[in-house]
């Protein structure tokens, strides 16, 4: 979701306000056959014509909709319709992945745009969580049916941005019979696990195989400082952060500094290929069955990458920690141990 969320504040935008929607598109390579649209219960179809396509119709609240190449595959690229005149580029990969390139007119986009300000702008703040909370409660309350308001809330849910107590008035503001059904399901498995995962509390200590089949305990690895990571071979993003972390791990691994990393895999040869491909250097562990492996489903993980800080009694201090920062809560943390 992360992708997302920050790729279509880097779409454009533009809006016009109406009582129906018309997506304007275009294929930006050459492609013959129908496109299919789908959202709610509905499915419109059209064909392409000189690389040009036109869909319209109205919608009771902005909702999740798929365009592709096939009836019925929603597995495909996703935008948020509205009641205004959307202005869509897509590439069409293998004749069958649809991917957006730019989507213009949306209001969804300008207000995710001013959300990502907001969070940034204010990203070292005492009280970030109370200023994303009342962001989020206006927006809410403005439509409890917007789909698009439920996926943001599940997104700043994953991130930890907010407390447990916020994340539940929030979450009883939505219109549960009008949100994505995918996105009650992830807002409802972070409530549940919220609690125990969030700034202040002390991380379980988890029991996974290493790539020995042997059980590796994070309360036997951890140190003044422990990172406690989820990753998957196939997340590129996860696989850029690990080279940075490595630095960082070789710099301080001496001086009480630990690594765990959790590795989201469907099968254990995938995550033997990429420590042999990685060389990593930290203790790392197998979780098969990705996310609906019990004791990732028990900590409320759902995307990767995802990490925890932990000091040395295990309290959390940090979420979603970056090379950067990590460095310097490192280095800040050691210079007063001198």
């Amino acid at each position: 979701m992360k992708t997302f969320l920050f790729g279509i504040f880097l779409l454009g935008f533009s809006t016009i306000q109406g009582q129906n929607f018309l997506i304007d598109g275009e294929v930006l390579h050459p492609y013959e056959g129908y496109l299919y649209l789908m959202y709610g219960y509905k499915i419109d179809s059209v064909r392409v014509v000189n690389q040009r396509f036109t869909f319209s119709g109205s919608i009771p609240y902005p909702m999740k909709a798929n365009i592709a190449t096939l009836r019925n595959n929603r597995q495909t690229g996703f935008l948020m319709l509205e009641n205004s005149r959307l202005i869509v580029d897509i590439a069409i990969e293998n004749k069958r992945n649809v991917n957006f390139k730019a989507v213009r007119g949306s209001q969804s986009v300008t207000q995710i745009k001013n959300f990502i300000i907001l969070k940034n702008k204010n990203r070292n703040a005492a009280n970030l969580s109370d200023i994303l909370y009342q962001r989020l409660n206006d927006l809410i309350r403005s439509n409890p049916k917007n789909q698009f308001y439920g996926m943001l809330l599940a997104e700043t849910f994953s991130e930890r941005k907010i407390n447990y107590k916020q994340a539940q008035q929030l979450s009883t503001l939505l219109d549960k019979q009008a949100q994505d059904p995918e996105d009650m399901s992830k807002i409802q498995i972070l409530l549940e696990t919220l609690q125990k995962t969030q700034i202040g509390a002390k991380f379980p200590n988890i029991e996974l195989p290493n790539n020995k089949d042997q059980l590796q305990a994070l309360d036997a690895v951890k140190k003044r400082f422990t990172l406690v990571s989820f990753s998957s071979s196939e997340c590129i993003a996860c696989i850029e952060i690990d080279r940075k972390y490595a630095t960082i791990y070789d710099q301080y691994k001496n001086n009480g500094f630990a690594i765990y990393e959790i590795f989201l895999e469907h099968d254990k040869d995938a995550y033997l290929g990429h420590l042999s491909r990685e060389g990593l250097k930290w203790h790392t562990v197998l979780a098969l069955k990705k996310y609906n492996n019990p004791i990732i489903k028990s900590l409320g993980i759902v995307e990767v990458p995802t990490n925890f800080l932990l000091d040395n009694s295990g309290k959390i201090i940090a979420i979603n920690v970056g090379p950067n920062l990590l460095s310097r809560k490192l280095s800040e943390y050691l210079d007063k141990k001198k």
